[in-house]
């Protein structure tokens, strides 16, 4: 861990995804403490699409 932070710590990062629409707000954020948890992708499908969506209205 050391050589990866590029310090003596042995801090682990907290694993987060967000969605960012074009003016700069949140619009999805995912943040999971437990580091042997990986969520599904596809849970963000459905933000994506709505953006999309709000994009050709």
């Amino acid at each position: 861990m050391p050589t990866l932070n590029g310090d003596e710590s042995w801090t682990l990062p907290i694993p987060a995804r967000f969605v960012v629409d074009r003016n700069g707000v949140i619009v999805y954020s995912e943040i999971n403490l437990d580091q042997t948890r990986h969520s599904n992708p596809q849970g963000i499908l459905p933000v994506l699409d709505y953006l999309h969506r709000q994009r050709l209205a």
